[in-house]
């Protein structure tokens, strides 16, 4: 591995990951469940983009685009999972 320093070829024998669409992730899935969820109850918990973007670190566009999924599009809230599942099995929910 000519070029990399020892520490890189040191993480990369490891097994870290180098490159990848989830390289430059700053936020694992619980915590985008928890912006999600943050920002569902506002109305309860008064909170802006801007402040719920310092509590994680990242600004408050990066929390506009995940509250609206554009980011983290992947990341699955919850609520979400007994439906994804139903439709895995090919099951659909009435109201009768």
């Amino acid at each position: 591995m000519a070029g990399m320093s020892e520490s890189n070829k040191t993480s990369y024998a490891e097994g870290a990951q180098v490159g990848g669409p989830r390289s430059r992730r700053k936020l694992d899935d619980e915590q985008v469940r928890q912006i999600r969820a943050r920002w569902a109850e506002r109305v309860e918990n008064p909170i802006t983009m801007a402040e719920l973007g310092a509590d994680y670190g990242i600004t408050k566009g990066t929390v506009h685009k995940i509250i609206h999924r554009v980011s983290y599009r992947n990341v699955v809230d919850a609520s979400e999972l007994s439906d994804r599942a139903a439709a895995a099995h090919g099951l659909r929910w009435t109201d009768e």
